[in-house]
């Protein structure tokens, strides 16, 4: 962005060109991906008031499940099976580093965090049940990766409805992928 802004004030124009390539040296992983990404977008979330308590944040999720779906939907429709479990995880990865800064900021408890974490994952695994793969374990392998959730024992959270209403969006998200699209994002989990 800034070269392109610096280039545009030297006086040369900006043309999009869709299906050009770019090379670089940088060799990101999901991890670090996921990581710019909710780094990109934490600025309007904190604007949005999304970590002003743990009831605010859960209402904000659905949003970004609304977000997910829509990306696996452009995505297969796009033909950009490698992308599905980069759509897939991007809204649970958002959730992982967020709690990072709800925790930080004592707006949730390391136990609340630990019982959002196992709601969120078991949401998850009853893809798996549904379908016989293994995309919980992928997701929390990463999930890991971006934000180790403190081992504490889970204890209910102070935000029980907007955790209800959070996995209830989780669930009808969830519906709207089929077999096929199951086993699209776990092939591209490996």
């Amino acid at each position: 962005m800034a070269l392109g802004n610096a280039l545009h004030r030297a006086g040369y124009r900006q043309v999009y060109v869709p299906h050009a390539v770019a090379h670089h040296r940088r060799r990101d992983t999901r991890v670090s991906v996921l990581r710019r990404k909710w780094a990109w977008c934490r600025p309007m979330r904190e604007a949005r008031g999304d970590y002003a308590d743990g009831a605010a944040w859960l209402r904000a999720l659905p949003h970004e499940l609304s977000t997910m779906v829509a990306l696996l939907n452009k995505d297969i429709n796009g033909s950009k099976a490698s992308l599905l479990y980069l759509d897939f995880l991007s809204s649970v990865a958002d959730a992982a580093l967020d709690m990072g800064v709800l925790l930080a900021q004592s707006t949730l408890s390391a136990e609340e965090a630990a019982y959002i974490h196992e709601a969120l994952l078991s949401s998850v695994g009853y893809l798996d049940d549904e379908y016989g793969g293994g995309l919980r374990a992928a997701v929390e392998a990463d999930w890991a990766q971006l934000s180790p959730t403190p081992v504490v024992e889970a204890a209910p959270t102070r935000h029980e409805e907007p955790l209800r209403d959070l996995l209830a969006h989780l669930f009808d998200a969830l519906e709207t992928m089929d077999e096929r699209v199951y086993r699209l994002v776990c092939e591209a989990a490996k």
